[in-house]
């Protein structure tokens, strides 16, 4: 059985912060809370955590400050952003920063969890028993993007993680 993955949340609201920690204590994971970035860089150099979920508006260093350190010092750390501020520029910012998703506020629990659970999948990589039940065989047509398998337009036809992408 493996290691409950453990989250960390970053808000300098509180009400948001709490919110956050109930909805993902109550689905099972760990979760560690900071109220500032700083803090929350305070906590990654001592604690293993699978997953950053940071709001961007915050005093101090802010979540895009905090967001480039994590890649900067933890490149393979999922992080998803949140605001209640979200604006065009500020999502495209953010992507372009290396947040894998992207939460407005108010956010649902169900929002939360998906987001969640996208990012943790990606850290982890494919499930390969899905991805051979996925693949077709001889003469089939694949499963995922309707190419031919053996063709360049065929996601089979390259690394695994292009099938990997397409299904995300």
């Amino acid at each position: 059985m493996g290691q409950v993955p453990c989250v960390l949340v970053v808000d300098d609201a509180i009400d948001a912060l709490q919110t956050l920690a109930d909805i993902l204590g109550v689905a099972g994971y760990a979760v560690r809370t900071a109220p500032s970035a700083e803090r929350a860089l305070q906590i990654l150099g001592g604690t293993s955590i699978d997953l950053v979920i940071t709001d961007l508006r915050m005093g101090g260093m802010g979540g895009m400050g905090l967001i480039r350190s994590l890649h900067r010092d933890f490149p393979d750390l999922p992080v998803i952003a949140l605001s209640g501020f979200a604006d065009t520029s500020t999502v495209i910012q953010a992507f372009r920063e290396g947040v894998v998703d992207f939460l407005v506020k108010p956010f649902t629990a169900e929002e939360v969890l998906a987001a969640v659970e996208r990012a943790l999948a990606r850290r982890r990589g494919p499930d390969r028993r899905w991805i051979r039940r996925l693949r077709p065989g001889p003469g089939r047509s694949c499963r995922i993007c309707s190419g031919d398998r053996g063709r360049s337009s065929c996601c089979w036809s390259g690394p695994v993680a292009n099938c990997w992408r397409r299904r995300g």
